[in-house]
């Protein structure tokens, strides 16, 4: 009789450990999927805000066109 209970509170023991392994590396995963969806967001606009300027005298360049405000934001995230 003492094996049956043992046994049983050994399944227990490892259906916990099991949930609590594959719940907490998904809510990382989901945290780092969010992270990304934010930078990937950031980096369209600010590659939208680059314009080719064509130089007559030289060579070409790109300008970027964001206020002092949105770059130091760019630049603390």
């Amino acid at each position: 009789m003492p094996e049956l209970i043992e046994k049983k509170f050994a399944d227990t023991v490892l259906e916990e450990k099991l949930i609590k392994d594959t719940t907490v590396p998904k809510i990382q995963y989901e945290h780092l999927e969010e992270n990304m969806n934010l930078v990937k967001e950031d980096f369209t606009y600010v590659l939208d805000k680059v314009k080719i300027i064509n130089n007559s005298f030289g060579k070409n360049y790109l300008k970027l066109e964001l206020t002092e405000q949105e770059l130091i934001k760019f630049k603390t995230t």
